[in-house]
């Protein structure tokens, strides 16, 4: 009886050692009770712009969005010229999934809202089920949002990785 016991007991805390080892995940804020709804256009989406790091980032001047769109339309030929943000009116939303080693990504907004001088964007980041068929080449999956406000004082990013059936 004691053997059992012993084996219960060894299972329980390799089971309480694992779960203690976990990297946390950053939380980010929700956004409060009175945010409103926020509209938005979606200036580009794709899979290839070199950025290979995973991040967010709210623009809200001329010289950062020309210094991205560089970043981003390095790898094209001829470059496409930088899309008009008027940023006394406007906002821009990048964001970015980093390297993937295949196809089949996506950044999809699941909601995007505004309380005051914050706006709160809730993300999806999408990825392949194992047994999809897929682009075998390095991708780099954004997303670029047109805001219709300027003057924000901040944004706030959440992400769920979810995966995505063929």
């Amino acid at each position: 009886m004691y053997p059992q016991m012993s084996q219960s007991f060894s299972v329980s805390l390799l089971l309480m050692l694992v779960l203690a080892c976990r990297t946390p995940q950053p939380v980010a804020d929700k956004p409060p009770v009175t945010a409103l709804p926020l509209s938005y256009e979606v200036l580009e989406q794709g899979n290839y712009c070199g950025v290979e790091e995973s991040g967010q980032e709210l623009i809200q001047d001329a010289s950062r969005w020309a210094q991205l769109w560089k970043q981003l339309s390095a790898q094209r030929f001829p470059v496409p010229p930088v899309p008009e943000v008027n940023f006394a009116e406007e906002s821009v939303v990048a964001c970015f999934m980093g390297q993937q080693m295949t196809g089949g990504y996506a950044i999809q907004v699941k909601s995007l809202n505004e309380e005051g001088e914050q706006v709160y964007v809730d993300l999806i980041y999408e990825r392949p089920a194992p047994d999809c068929m897929v682009t075998e080449a390095l991708t780099q999956p954004y997303l670029l949002l047109r805001l219709p406000v300027a003057g924000l004082k901040g944004a706030s990013f959440s992400v769920t990785k979810e995966q995505r059936g063929c």
